[in-house]
């Protein structure tokens, strides 16, 4: 988020956020002379209100700017490839969707049926796939 000065005498801001669709409110404060934030931490495809109140030398406050903003959806893997098959296993590999994901959750179900099975596993960066 990035912001124009009100006002040269601004002391501090006051930045609030919270999900639109409700949720707990967040705040922090920030030095009168910065004119930028960026957000972490957030839900993926979450749409977020976020406030911004200009705090003078006297602790006057100037009226809350709104602006709402959506983070985007987490990208999926792909390019799923099979190999080493054998009668009871296989290797799976894949090309990562998002940089920041640590851990998959990997679900099958035979062909033949039965029950869904589920695994998660926490990816190491230095080998692709598990």
């Amino acid at each position: 988020m990035d912001w124009d000065h009100g006002a040269e005498d601004v002391d501090q801001y006051r930045i609030s956020w919270v999900p639109s669709a409700g949720g707990d409110k967040k705040e922090m404060i920030k030095n009168g002379k910065e004119t930028s934030q960026v957000f972490d931490n957030l839900d993926p495809d979450t749409k977020y209100d976020v406030f911004l109140t200009a705090i003078y030398p006297d602790k006057t406050e100037s009226i809350d700017v709104l602006g709402s903003e959506r983070t985007s959806v987490v990208a999926p893997p792909s390019n799923l490839r099979f190999s080493d098959i054998t009668r009871k296993g296989f290797r799976m590999d894949w090309d990562h969707g998002a940089e920041d994901v640590d851990q998959y959750r990997i679900s099958w179900v035979p062909s033949a049926g039965g029950e869904q099975k589920r695994d998660d596993y926490k990816w190491q960066r230095d080998k692709p796939g598990f």
